[in-house]
């Protein structure tokens, strides 16, 4: 049997130092990726929230809007309402003036009649 030489502490050094800095690379790589893909995700939440707060406030402004335009539109009809009702009463009036002059000529030339 053969007997091999046993190992050389100064390889075992290197080797481990090696080892130590491969490691030490590798968690960098590691870091440096997580840390991007944190300030990537913060970017597209800031982003989000951004675009969330404009289409919060066009929505806002939208229905603010729409709001007058309906409280506008309800002022409207309802003077066009009060002025329909008002000719609807001077017509109705105006008929009953008509009527009752009717009326007293017809009875004026009855009585012009009998006498």
């Amino acid at each position: 049997m053969t007997q091999t030489p046993p190992d050389n502490p100064i390889q075992h050094i290197q080797s481990a130092l090696r080892d130590f800095v491969s490691a030490e690379l590798t968690r960098n790589a590691a870091e440096n990726a997580a840390r991007e893909r944190r300030e990537g995700a913060h970017k597209s939440v800031a982003d989000s929230l951004q675009q969330a707060q404009k289409d919060y406030q066009y929505a806002e402004s939208t229905a603010a809007q729409q709001l007058q335009a309906a409280h506008d539109g309800q002022r409207r009809l309802r003077t066009t309402l009060n002025t329909v009702l008002a000719i609807a009463v001077c017509v109705v009036l105006l008929a009953v003036v008509v009527i009752t002059n009717k009326i007293a000529t017809e009875q004026r030339a009855i009585e012009a009649t009998r006498q």
